[in-house]
């Protein structure tokens, strides 16, 4: 059914209403500095409790990557007011400053840099194993790349009505079938995120030091390419190098395929041991796959976890209960790395990925997605750069805009809801983007780069430090209230209480016992 036919048996039914009535969460990764601009050396912050357990505040690779996660709100302006929360509990460090940008700026040596340690628990020593891993496979720089995910769910009374206009029964079976065709959209249409939402055409040449690279030299401390947008969804960024394809033309397919990938040996990965020289490990297995999460791609069907349950078990038990988009760059030129213009228009998006048609994806629809990423994120700002529609090359700015406007129906309905309509006047912004590549974000970072916005050229480390530095001084400036202070204390305290619990009861079993038991629960699918 196409899409406006569907929006016409919604507006029949009375439901506009119901478009933004899902839930959005944002879960943002950014190194701590120092103010002396280099990379912090300094523990994960005890005031911040255990980045094992604690919800909102953790790491994501290395100790001094940060990763902070908002709720799942049903407003994204609530979304948007706990990251700025978020963002003041942690410049409350007068000595370290969170980088607000995807790319890393000046590292003196990546290798290093410290892996995350998370407590002496099984479940910590498998986390921070699982990174030792990721480190020894890809090398330590590609880890410290950040990044933004936006997870969004859609709540079940559209999808009650959903199913009703396409004659299906509401059931888990059409909750998951209506995510896994989200996710194969968003795998078809992330090339348009990069485009519209890339902030990383640069990167400080100590990212790159020592290895062989296509950049081009942009001045004595800065790489480039002339039309990027997100070298940090380039080959340059976090890549699975054994290109093993995961199926999402259904939830079964999706579970059967990754699990065959986190079992199946790999003698590359068998080459370089399941052991060091000291006989401890150093990556937790040597198939494919460690586990689930190593798998990169534009979007994963998710659903909340159990302690101890793998991410595989948990979708083949209870079903899909989110998507999380993971192909954002942080906006750079946001205290928060994202704009409530953009928190927005990713509701018009994932709608429109909702209810556009979604072919299933063969092997060539999966290399086109991936090939057109790859060709956006280096050229997407040439205008004579083209990328492929179903095997049929097209212009960015003519694609884009046939997506864009295909999205319009859909943001007129939620204009229709609001008293303050703007969902229409976001799709016009981006056509005049898709239209003008000297409109997108990364253009204009360049600008800054070449003198030509603030008089004076500088390099990718200077624009990136002084501009966290700024926005993180604001931060700080907002403080938190005594209730605020109070909630940033309890956490912490509850963090450190759970990893405590979680240790004690680990002594009660060896940790290969419970890798046994973690992988057992994957076994069968």
């Amino acid at each position: 059914m196409k899409l406006t036919q569907i929006l016409d048996a919604l507006a029949q039914r009375d439901a506009f209403h119901l478009l933004d009535c899902g839930r959005r969460g944002i879960e943002k990764e950014g190194l701590r500095y120092t103010y002396t601009d280099r990379l912090s050396e300094k523990s994960h912050p005890k005031t911040l409790g255990s980045p094992l357990t604690h919800q909102e505040v953790t790491t994501d690779y290395a100790e001094s990557l940060l990763e902070i996660v908002t709720p799942a709100f049903r407003n994204s302006r609530d979304t948007q007011a706990h990251l700025c929360y978020l963002h003041r509990v942690l410049a409350q460090d007068s000595y370290e400053y969170m980088l607000n940008g995807s790319m890393p700026a000046y590292i003196a040596d990546t290798e290093a840099v410290q892996i995350g340690w998370y407590g002496r628990s099984h479940a910590g020593q498998m986390r921070r194993l699982y990174r030792k891993g990721l480190a020894l496979r890809y090398g330590k720089a590609m880890q410290l790349i950040a990044g933004m995910h936006f997870n969004y769910s859609i709540c079940n009374r559209l999808f009650n009505h959903y199913a009703e206009i396409l004659g299906c029964h509401f059931n888990r079976q059409f909750v998951d079938q209506c995510y896994m065709n989200l996710v194969r959209n968003l795998r078809r249409y992330a090339w348009l995120t990069a485009y519209l939402f890339g902030h990383s055409p640069a990167v400080d040449k100590s990212f790159l030091h020592g290895k062989s690279h296509t950049l081009d030299t942009f001045d004595d401390e800065t790489l480039y390419l002339p039309h990027a947008t997100s070298l940090r969804m380039s080959d340059i960024g976090y890549q699975n190098k054994t290109g093993h394809l995961v199926s999402a033309n259904s939830l079964a397919q999706y579970i059967h395929d990754l699990a065959a990938a986190v079992k199946t040996p790999c003698k590359a990965f068998e080459q370089m041991g399941l052991y060091d020289v000291n006989g401890d490990y150093q990556q937790i297995n040597t198939n494919l796959l460690q586990i689930e999460n190593e798998y990169y791609t534009a979007a994963r069907p998710k659903q909340l976890m159990i302690s101890g349950e793998p991410p595989l078990r948990a979708l083949a038990d209870r079903g899909v209960a989110y998507v999380e988009l993971r192909t954002l760059d942080i906006n750079c030129f946001e205290r928060t790395g994202i704009s409530q213009n953009q928190l927005d228009f990713l509701e018009v998006f994932m709608l429109f990925c909702l209810f556009d048609e979604a072919p299933i994806f063969d092997k060539t629809d999966e290399k086109e997605a991936k090939t057109n990423m790859a060709n956006i994120s280096r050229y997407g700002r040439d205008p004579e750069v083209l990328i492929n529609n179903r095997g049929q090359p097209t212009g960015v700015s003519r694609w884009g805009s046939e997506i864009l406007e295909a999205m319009r129906p859909i943001a007129e309905a939620m204009d229709s809801e609001k008293h303050r309509p703007h969902y229409v006047s976001l799709i016009e912004r981006e056509l005049e983007v898709v239209a003008n590549p000297e409109l997108t974000p990364s253009a204009r970072i360049m600008r800054h780069l070449s003198g030509e916005i603030t008089g004076t050229p500088m390099s990718y480390h200077q624009f990136i430090t002084n501009l966290s530095r700024k926005h993180m001084q604001v931060s700080r400036e907002m403080g938190l209230t005594p209730a605020e202070k109070a909630k940033v204390d309890k956490d912490a305290e509850i963090s450190l209480k759970k990893e405590k619990k979680l240790a004690k009861k680990s002594k009660k079993t060896t940790f290969d016992t419970y890798l046994n038991d973690y992988f057992e629960q994957i076994e069968d699918l």
